[in-house]
């Protein structure tokens, strides 16, 4: 990790509630900066409701992608997955993302309940944001954020999925399915090997083969969904047109939001739709990102 990246942070993580703060106010702006676009541009109301449970959590899916490429192309990971010592514990960078990812499965709620209650479902929100939160601070309890931080490369598929949601004309059903079987099944699969072969003793061992096996039970059962109704569609000549069925975030299956996993998903949200911005269901989330599955 680069020395300079690593001091900067070092030096905010001296006091980590401020930085919880900036956080807060920074995610707290983007989002009614987002709901005000989307009232000035025109939506219609109705529709603005649905947009703005997907600003937060489009926004953090991708950034917490960004952020994953850019630490796995630096030391100690290098694009080297296979668990290691190295690998079970944190840098500040990583540090920071958990505290980002912290603050924002509980700001999501907190601003669902003012500005979008009807989106928010008891278990694809309440449960399944609480479970991270409680993730989150497991990881930072136990300095162990950088297998979770590998996993935020799975937060792809529910950029891709909030994008689609935000602007139907964003929306792309075969990369969000194609990137969530190349990410949340093939990668998660390779992941969780290297994580259940690890031949050293460790107390932490036990959550995170608990976190990725579970998720990888989830992300490959949606997965299959999503083929068999991309074969249904096809069939019948739509081409693939209606919305995804992979729930974003990992609840990806219809209607089901990740869960306590040590992956992130930023959110997570996956929906049972697709990246259309249409669709009547709470919203799920692919949220994220299921991250380090330990997310």
């Amino acid at each position: 990790m680069s020395g300079y990246v690593e001091k900067v942070l070092g030096v905010l993580l001296e006091d980590e509630f401020a930085l919880d703060m900036y956080i807060t106010a920074g995610l707290t702006v983007l989002f009614l900066f987002g709901a005000l676009t989307a009232s000035l541009v025109g939506v219609q109301k109705n529709k603005q409701v649905k947009k703005r449970a997907w600003v937060i959590t489009t926004f953090s899916a991708g950034a917490c992608f960004l952020l994953s490429v850019y630490a796995c192309n630096e030391g100690p990971i290098s694009w080297d997955f296979r668990l290691r010592k190295a690998l079970m514990g944190e840098t500040s960078l990583s540090r920071c993302v958990v505290r980002f990812f912290r603050v924002q499965s509980a700001l999501d709620v907190v601003l669902g309940l003012v500005f979008y209650r009807s989106e928010l479902d008891p278990l694809t929100t309440y449960f399944h944001h609480l479970a991270y939160f409680l993730l989150c601070n497991w990881m930072l309890n136990n300095a162990c954020s950088l297998m979770f931080f590998i996993c935020c490369l799975e937060e792809l598929p529910t950029f891709l999925l909030g994008l689609g949601r935000l602007n139907s004309n964003w929306r792309t059903d075969l990369g969000f399915g194609g990137s969530y079987g190349v990410l949340r099944v093939a990668l998660h699969t390779f992941i969780c090997f290297f994580v259940f072969t690890y031949p050293e003793q460790d107390e932490r061992l036990g959550v995170m083969r608990f976190n990725f096996a579970l998720t990888w039970c989830l992300h490959t059962y949606w997965f299959q969904g999503w083929i068999k109704q991309q074969i249904r569609l096809r069939r019948g000549g739509t081409n693939g047109s209606a919305m995804s069925k992979l729930p974003d975030q990992d609840p990806k299956s219809p209607s089901a939001r990740q869960s306590p996993s040590l992956e992130p998903s930023s959110g997570s949200r996956s929906s049972s739709k697709s990246s259309n911005g249409s669709g009547s269901n709470p919203k799920a989330r692919v949220k994220s990102g299921e991250k380090m599955q330990i997310q």
